[in-house]
């Protein structure tokens, strides 16, 4: 019998928890000469292409029709909050958040959550409309609440608005008279568009979501009852996706997914533009940020300006905590990543830090600050495409942590380091921060195994 010893490279794979999830040590280093890849674990590339190479060959419709319907979610459910603050004061606004979208996500993610991820307070944990979650968890309820809080934010401020009920609630100045003036017509035009283009959507998300919850036939996806057949799919397509991962070349590892794609060609591999247009879109929101920055600035709101900084650097500060020094080398890591096939550990959490925790609050800041200092039309046409893109890649992000199933800081039990799997959710207000899913731990073990030979 002989037993193989894991090399100090396989044991830095061990997860570091911490207050973002599960953090792992950078698995490639930062110089530019032959740099090669360790052999460690890499769960969330594996289980994203498994999950969207199986999604895309049994049920590619709904697919599309989820992620559409994640974004009008977060419009309904986001951006018309923030749209309110145009003529509401922030005061009653923050106690109407308070009560309405936090105290209920603390119910169900436990009170901690929706503070450390602010998503949480927006989306509901432990649930893929596509039944592709390990712990499905009903949100039959939650979407009841989530079409009241929005028809009450659609109705409430035009009955305070037109019948002057609560003038102390309201804003001073008027939205269109006092922020843009008369000879200031595009840019008042971009706002008041992207103000009735939020109302439009809600409504008609409204609409939607009552259908959802009435058709017995549409409301089965809003049950929480995992689809096991297609998780087995995953778990297994995941396993030969990790083995090709395994591969020290980055050229070897994709001529393996290539071979693999063979036998499943739903299977996504990065070209050239896949790879690097994430990159492209993390340093342009960065930019888009800065120049709303100087806005405020020029404007005089400093305490909004510095609410943007500090979101910005808790941004930076995430990154390399994240990663560490790789994130000095995004487009480094996009060539790697489309030499591999598939993206590498740095690539997508430079990715997902841009479209994650702090991505909420600085959507609350531009919404609130730039309508009234963004008046000329560059900076009326920057603000505006940088909120729809933020919006845009929030939506993406959902689809793909959510709905993939990839989620993995939710309060169920298939979050738990040991990887025991229950139905029934913890007792403990803040769980699921070991940061590996209940399939990853599947391939893990599995992977773990193959250390002991011989037997």
């Amino acid at each position: 019998m002989t037993v193989s010893v894991k090399s100090s490279n396989q044991l830095d794979d061990v997860a570091i928890f911490s207050p973002f999830g599960a953090r792992r040590k950078p698995h490639f280093s930062t110089k530019w000469s032959s740099r090669k890849l360790e052999r460690q674990h890499e769960p969330r590339p594996a289980h994203l292409a498994a999950a969207l190479a199986i999604i895309l060959e049994t049920d590619l419709i709904r697919a599309g029709a989820v992620c559409v319907y994640r974004w009008m979610s977060l419009i309904a459910d986001m951006l018309l909050l923030s749209v309110t603050l145009w003529t509401v004061k922030p005061l009653p606004m923050l106690a109407l958040f308070f009560f309405l979208w936090y105290i209920p996500a603390g119910f169900r993610s436990g009170f901690i959550s929706p503070i450390i991820y602010p998503i949480f307070n927006f989306v509901d944990d432990d649930h893929s409309l596509l039944g592709l979650h390990a712990g499905q968890r009903s949100v039959v309820w939650m979407y009841c609440w989530k079409m009241f809080r929005v028809s009450l934010l659609l109705v409430a401020e035009w009955v305070a608005r037109t019948f002057n009920l609560a003038p102390r609630l309201m804003r001073s100045d008027n939205f269109k008279k006092d922020w843009f003036p008369e000879h200031i017509l595009f840019s008042r035009t971009l706002w008041t568009g992207l103000r009735l283009g939020t109302k439009l959507i809600a409504a008609i998300w409204m609409v939607i979501t009552f259908f959802l919850l009435a058709c017995p036939c549409l409301r089965a996806s809003l049950n929480g009852v995992p689809d096991e057949p297609r998780l087995q799919r995953i778990a297994t397509l995941m396993r030969e996706v990790q083995r090709a991962l395994h591969i020290m070349e980055p050229r070897e590892c994709r001529a393996q997914l290539c071979k693999l794609r063979d036998r499943h060609k739903y299977i996504v591999l990065l070209n050239i533009m896949s790879a690097h247009i994430p990159v492209f879109v993390v340093i342009a929101h960065s930019a888009a940020d800065m120049f709303s920055f100087y806005l405020l600035i020029e404007a005089k709101s400093y305490s909004l300006a510095l609410l943007l900084l500090i979101c910005e650097c808790m941004k930076g500060v995430l990154i390399f905590y994240e990663v560490g020094w790789d994130a000095c080398w995004p487009f480094h890591e996009a060539i790697l990543s489309w030499n591999r096939g598939l993206p590498t550990n740095t690539h997508t959490t430079v990715v997902r830090c841009d479209r994650g925790v702090v991505v909420i609050p600085m959507l609350f800041v531009k919404m609130y600050g730039l309508p009234r200092v963004a008046k000329y039309s560059f900076s009326a046409i920057i603000g505006v495409c940088s909120i729809i893109s933020m919006t845009f890649n929030l939506a993406n992000f959902v689809f793909t942590e959510f709905d993939l199933g990839t989620e993995r800081e939710g309060r169920h039990t298939c979050h738990r380091f040991d990887g025991s799997v229950s139905h029934t959710p913890r007792d403990s207000s803040i769980t699921g921060m070991s940061g590996v899913s209940s399939l990853e731990l599947t391939i893990q073990n599995s992977t773990d195994t193959s250390v002991l030979s011989g037997l």
